[in-house]
């Protein structure tokens, strides 16, 4: 009996996984998707005003710290347009998503830690 159950909980599980797996090679052919990711890269990059106001001091290395990020962004975008990417959707945009992440972890180091004004975003 109980491998009969275990092997029906095998079956729904595959099934779970298969659903979740088209669901999500769908969604990363919707331009609503990509759309995001555009957006973040617009964010990242309009996120020098911010920049120049709060700590001019970091425009540059910020800058580039920026157009770093945005153009890594950028990639994950193309990856994720080939058959490869398709298949790999949750780890791209798990990856995708922490750039920008990481990046402001590492401007609120660089200014004044737990105080700079980044950290309250």
């Amino acid at each position: 009996m109980t491998t009969r159950i275990s092997s029906v909980e095998n079956e729904l599980y595959a099934g779970y996984q298969t659903e979740i797996l088209d669901y999500r090679r769908a969604f990363s052919r919707d331009p609503a998707y990509r759309n995001a990711a555009y957006l973040a890269i617009a964010l990242v990059l309009l996120g020098c005003v911010l920049d120049y106001e709060l700590y001019p001091q970091f425009q540059l290395l910020f800058g580039e710290a920026r157009v770093g990020v945005a153009i890594l962004i950028f990639c994950f975008i193309m990856v994720m347009r080939t058959k490869w990417g398709v298949g790999q959707t949750q780890w791209l945009t798990f990856f995708w998503l922490l750039f920008p992440q990481m990046m402001i972890a590492w401007m609120i180091s660089k200014t004044e830690g737990a105080a700079s004004l980044y950290g309250e975003g």
